[in-house]
This record gives structure tokens, sequence and C-alpha cells, in this order.
């Protein structure tokens, strides 16, 4: 089904109000050339540009060191390092907090 819509400020806007069986649907959303000021990079284009490791946000690409030093930085004091562990050490640490929060 085609409708027309309207990008306002970030958000789309349909012109016509639709009846849609769920309330959140991913739509593909055609945009005139001459409106694009600058066209985000495909993950196709990336890889064949030569981008990896590293996740966008905005207009800038972030490395793995870059986003892990945000979330130290989101998590202030509550940050700590992990020492090396193993899979079972996981599920043990794993059943272990799943006791205390359900008092087991």
């Amino acid at each position: 089904m085609q409708v027309e819509a309207i990008y306002n400020q970030g958000r789309i806007e349909l012109t016509q109000p639709v009846k849609l069986r769920h309330s959140r649907v991913r739509v593909i959303v055609e945009v005139p050339d001459e409106e694009v000021l600058d066209a985000p990079m495909m993950a196709n284009e990336s890889s064949s540009a030569g981008i990896q490791g590293g996740a966008e946000f905005g207009n800038v690409t972030e490395t793995g060191d870059d986003i892990l030093s945000e979330i130290k930085h989101i998590l202030g004091p509550l940050y700590r390092q992990r020492s090396m562990a193993s899979a079972a050490d996981d599920k043990q640490a794993l059943l272990d907090s799943l006791a205390e929060k359900h008092g087991s």
C-alpha cells in the first residue's frame, strides 16, 4: 500500500489517517534525491569503503574503545572491571544472581 506522508523534523506524518493492525510498523520511505543533503552509507557500502569495527551514531563512527569509554562514563561509580571468567563462571554468576533476586 502506498500512502502520502510529510517528513517534519525527524518524524513521518501521514497526510490521511490509516488504521493499522499494529501500533509499530516498519516502512520504506522514498526521499527525492534533491532533498538529501548528506546520505548515510548503507551497510554494504561501508564494507566496500573499508570501514570496519565501529558503530555509527549520528555522523560519527565510534570504535569499540569509544563506546566502552561512553559506557564507563554513563555508569560512573557503578562501573567496575570484571576479572576474566570462563563460561562455567558466567553460568554460576547468573545462577547466583537469579537465586538472590528470587530468594531461592
